[in-house]
């Protein structure tokens, strides 16, 4: 018993020291002092001191929060590193919003590194619409220069669902189908996000908006298996003939996992045909 108390107790204190040792660092990154970051996040010189040097074995959560919130207004903060902090200490990160920044940087990266034949956007763990490649805009019937495509800039995956924005350009033949499935995927990528501060607010504020939504999100909650199931969205295109079928695919993006990229991938022969037809009319 006196062993494993002691392993546990150095355990702990190495945790602390490495913990105080990564927050200095940031701070010295920074070029900033104890007493001024320690004025910035609302606690004392003693306090950040005793953090930084390992005698605090295990600060609240709360005040690496407040530390970590005044080290990210002097210079952006990685989230890997807001991560690294927290599991020192033994706690879970919370997920935050991206904030303005984070998302400029996000688009940004996106637009350099993500370059694929077909339609595909950048969105958020709040499913903003954040960004978008060339041909994504083919299934608005719309080209780069159009004024209308500032309309769709910071919607959210629900108002395409569920308002009237999209109507007049795009057409959902299966929405009845295809809805209650988007609602179900989106139910379970949320899942770990209940519990965060903006989580609450965030599914209120949809639900008090959209009326579909919320009868569609509690019919997930209560009865997740009796939701209908499509996995192909049909789509209606203005000025093309004919109907068109895609599969839309999910994956975080790389250097944030508050990010998702979502891929439209033709599943016809006609849809594929189509997309090769916009890759070649945008190259030319």
């Amino acid at each position: 018993m006196y062993l494993s108390t002691c392993c546990y107790q150095k355990k702990g204190e190495f945790m602390s020291i490495e913990g105080g040792a990564k927050l200095r660092k940031l701070r010295k990154d920074r070029h900033e002092t104890i007493e001024n970051l320690a004025t910035d996040a609302g606690i004392t010189y003693k306090t950040l001191s005793e953090i930084e040097r390992g005698v605090t074995k295990q600060p609240a959560k709360e005040i690496l929060g407040k530390i970590l919130k005044a080290l990210a207004e002097l210079a952006p903060l990685r989230l890997d590193e807001q991560e690294s902090i927290y599991k020192a200490y033994g706690y879970k990160a919370p997920i935050l919003l991206p904030t303005t920044e984070e998302i400029k940087a996000a688009v940004k990266v996106w637009h350099k590194s993500y370059n694929v034949p077909k339609p595909a956007y950048l969105v958020d763990i709040s499913q903003r619409l954040l960004a978008w490649n060339k041909y994504a805009i083919h299934l608005l019937g719309l080209r780069p220069n159009d004024p209308r495509l500032r309309n769709f800039k910071n919607i959210t995956i629900f108002d395409f669902a569920f308002n009237s924005i999209t109507a007049p350009l795009i057409e959902v033949v299966n929405i009845n189908e295809y809805v209650p499935t988007l609602i179900k995927v989106m139910k379970m990528e949320s899942e770990p996000y209940k519990g965060e501060p903006w989580y609450d607010k965030w599914i209120n504020d949809t639900k008090q908006k959209y009326l579909g939504f919320r009868d569609l999100w509690d019919a997930a909650e209560n009865n997740p298996l009796d939701l209908g199931f499509a996995d192909v969205i049909i789509l209606r295109i203005p000025n093309e003939n004919g109907l068109f079928k895609f599969q839309l695919s999910r994956s975080p993006f790389a250097t944030d996992s508050r990010f998702y990229t979502v891929t439209w991938d033709p599943v016809d022969q006609k849809t594929i045909l189509k997309c090769a037809a916009w890759v070649d009319d945008d190259n030319e």
